[in-house]
């Protein structure tokens, strides 16, 4: 409807005049050369409308440009390993060689704690809203070379040991939290059982009451 305002307000102008042919476009013979007109008239006012909006919107907003990346802070270390830092909303968990793991300030990379796993750590922590878990290993005496590992539990607030369970060889890649778990718990763990010893000798921890005997949960796996 727009387009056809446009063409008849043309016709007083008489901007016709006498040319034959564009009395033809606008005369009943023409109406293909009358659509055409029709669609070009429409295309140009269509290109006008969206720019006049355009130039409307950038006169009345200020443009938004992506910001270069900058470095907020940063933590100097000679003795960083090649495993993911663990986070939250508030900190960065960041291992290091030696079996040390530092929990700094996401904000300003201010330095809260340090704890000490008492070996190599062997996967990229993980943590949640209650506490950082950490894989580590330490290796035998000279004449039995074989290396364990174990698993811990670290308070967010001080790196405090909440629990650890013992493992017969350390874990590897990265720690992941998926909503689920193995419930199976080591009854003698501090006298040295490993979860392998207690497998064989068909031995339970508490959690049996809820979870059944441990040959029965790791059926599968």
């Amino acid at each position: 409807m727009l387009a056809r305002g446009v063409v008849s307000s043309f016709a007083p102008l008489r901007l016709c005049g006498n040319n034959p042919l564009l009395k033809k476009f606008f005369s009943r013979k023409g109406a293909k050369g009358q659509r055409k007109i029709y669609l070009l008239l429409w295309s140009c006012v269509s290109v006008a409308m969206v720019a006049s909006l355009v130039m409307h919107a950038s006169a009345n907003s200020d443009l938004l440009l992506s910001q270069p990346l900058t470095v907020r802070w940063r933590y100097q270390s000679n003795v960083t390993l090649n495993l993911t830092p663990a986070f939250d909303k508030e900190r960065v968990y960041l291992p290091l060689a030696g079996g040390t793991i530092v929990a700094l300030s996401a904000r300003d990379g201010q330095l809260y704690w340090g704890s000490d796993m008492g070996g190599e750590l062997s996967a990229s922590p993980i943590a949640d809203e209650s506490a950082i878990y950490v894989a580590s290993e330490t290796t035998g005496p000279a004449n039995d070379p074989r290396r364990s590992g174990a698993l811990r539990a670290l308070g967010r607030e001080g790196g405090v040991t909440q629990w650890m369970t013992p493992l017969v060889t350390p874990l590897r890649g990265a720690l992941a939290l998926h909503g689920q778990m193995l419930p199976l718990d080591v009854p003698f763990a501090s006298h040295g059982a490993t979860l392998g010893g207690t497998l064989a000798a068909n031995l339970s921890g508490p959690q049996r009451l809820g979870y059944g005997a441990w040959r029965d949960v790791v059926i599968g796996i």
